[in-house]
């Protein structure tokens, strides 16, 4: 099945995590996006994952880079190791705005502990949450995301999992 791309922009969706002092669990982050393009999922409290277009030139970790440093500033961006998941093909999916995009899932692990800084224009302020890995894996989807980003969330912990299996063997699998 062949889908028309009305987007030309490919996009990056990033499973942003951090592994518990011990190694024993993983968190995922999200937040609830501040603009107003994104107004009716603030009002039913839905959330996203770090992520954005990819500009002219732009890599996909290049772009993950430069989102995470818009999103939750400098510091914590510089404070994140990004794996691209290369298993996982770019995913066409249906964007909240109707759009067909391109999706490039990358694995950003946050390597110390540090709060971000968030751009209130990108994301609402007190909005960014760490979830457990056990409730991001639930098979209710305890975490409200729109329906395209819990699939590519999904997709990208199922390659993360099979490509980093030593940030995951000691981590509870739920």
């Amino acid at each position: 099945m062949q889908y028309p791309v009305n987007n030309p922009r490919d996009t990056v969706a990033g499973l942003l995590i951090t592994l518990s002092p011990d190694g024993a669990d993983y968190f995922m982050a999200t937040h609830q996006p501040a603009k107003a393009y994104y107004s009716r999922d603030n009002a039913s409290g839905r959330h996203t994952t770090v992520g954005g277009g990819i500009e002219d030139g732009e890599t996909p970790l290049q772009a993950m880079r430069r989102e995470l440093e818009e999103e939750y500033g400098k510091n914590f961006a510089g404070n994140c190791r990004i794996d691209e998941l290369s298993a996982v093909k770019p995913t066409i999916r249906q964007s909240i705005s109707g759009d067909w995009k391109r999706y490039h899932s990358l694995l950003i692990i946050l390597q110390a502990n540090v709060e971000p800084e968030v751009d209130p224009e990108e994301v609402v302020p007190y909005s960014f949450t760490w979830h457990p890995g056990d409730l991001v894996e639930s098979p209710t989807g305890v975490i409200h995301l729109p329906q395209y980003k819990r699939h590519l969330m999904d997709t990208a912990l199922a390659a993360a999992k099979e490509l980093r299996p030593d940030l995951f063997a000691r981590a509870k699998t739920g």
